[in-house]
């Protein structure tokens, strides 16, 4: 009896664990690169998790990706390159990092996504010169 409680514990708690979907979170870093590529940064910061989007005003973040941009060019061409996961206490984090060809240089962007909520959203955006 006390076998069969213990499994019927283990498998309560194993069914409670959210999973991670690598799919949902590719869709969500692919629709950031699209919004980011249309300028539309108020509908990207419907995407950042709660930490993400408070850790800096809107108006801040939006100036930081207008000035990225006017350095780079627009961004013509996204091509995902590979993705990583990793996890973090008892959450993963997805990490999708895509070459942006821009018209004046190419850049590598970074955007981790976690599940927050039920939901996937960005932790962090990291651009790098190619």
């Amino acid at each position: 009896m006390k076998k069969l409680a213990f499994f019927l514990l283990v498998c309560l708690i194993a069914g409670c664990k959210d999973s991670y979907d690598y799919n949902k979170a590719r869709d969500v870093s692919a629709k950031a690169v699209q919004l980011m590529k249309s300028g539309n940064y108020q509908e990207m910061a419907k995407l950042y998790s709660y930490d993400f989007g408070n850790s800096e005003t809107p108006e801040r973040r939006e100036e930081k990706f207008k000035k990225i941009f006017d350095a780079t060019g627009e961004i013509k061409e996204m091509k995902l390159i590979d993705s990583t996961g990793i996890q973090i206490t008892e959450n993963y984090e997805g990490t999708f990092r895509y070459k942006l060809h821009c018209t004046k240089v190419n850049v590598i962007g970074y955007f981790s996504i976690i599940k927050e909520r039920g939901k996937y959203f960005i932790s962090k955006i990291n651009i790098e010169q190619e």
